[in-house]
Formats: C-alpha cells, sequence, structure tokens
C-alpha cells in the first residue's frame, strides 16, 4: 500500500461541540460529518444531572421541545438558550467538548470541556 497525501490542514478532525455564552451549541464540520447531521432538520436535547451530560438526540419530526438545526458553511449550530438557563447550566465562558455517540444520542459532558480561545480583532 502507497503513502496517501494529507490535504486536510487547518482543520479538525475530531468531533467538537462549543457552547458560547449566549446559549449556542456549535458543532464543528467533524461532528456534522460524522454524526450524519444533515439527514436531520431537528434536535431534542437532554440533560443527566448526575452525570452532567448533555444529549442531543437528531430527528426530522418537529416535536414538542424540537430545536431547528441550522447549518452554517462549516459545521452547524443549535439555538439553547433557554435550555441551558433551564438547567442553570450555561458556561461563564465559551467551552469545547469533545463529542461521543452514546446509544442514539451525541452527548458532551460538562465536566470535560476546555475554554475556548477568543481572538481579537
Amino acid at each position: 500500500m502507497g503513502y496517501k497525501r494529507f490535504t486536510g490542514t487547518g482543520k479538525c478532525h475530531n468531533p467538537k461541540i462549543s457552547i458560547n455564552r449566549m446559549g449556542m451549541l456549535g458543532l464543528n464540520d467533524a461532528a456534522r460529518q460524522k454524526f450524519e447531521i444533515d439527514k436531520y432538520k431537528f434536535c431534542v436535547l437532554f440533560y443527566d444531572e448526575d452525570e452532567r451530560k448533555i444529549g442531543l438526540q437528531l430527528t426530522n419530526k418537529a416535536q414538542l421541545g424540537a430545536i431547528r438545526i441550522r447549518r452554517r458553511s462549516v459545521g452547524a449550530a443549535i439555538g439553547a438558550k433557554s435550555f441551558f438557563h433551564y438547567f442553570a447550566i450555561l458556561p461563564d465562558v465559551n467551552t469545547r467538548y469533545e463529542a461521543k455517540l452514546e446509544g442514539d444520542m451525541i452527548v458532551i459532558c460538562l465536566n470535560e470541556g476546555k475554554r475556548r480561545r477568543v481572538f481579537k480583532v
């Protein structure tokens, strides 16, 4: 087997989800591809208080609690301000989390977040 050329410079290849101070969930392009986000229109959010985990269940049904997924040129976004306020879990700073698949949910653990660098222009 020969060499394969790497052309993915400047990209993150690990699925990550960011939470900003305004209550937006941002999925990077690796998460969008790995979890096939483009196949779905909505997301239902769950919170496990004991484990401090957030679960995202993707769906195409406009059901109770479903939030529309917004596609970006790179990645996707989900407006979840009321979810974060309801459970009082909105971070003080923009934070990034590794995203994993657990059953039928995309899961992040709030105990494992890393502060995101904010660049000033």
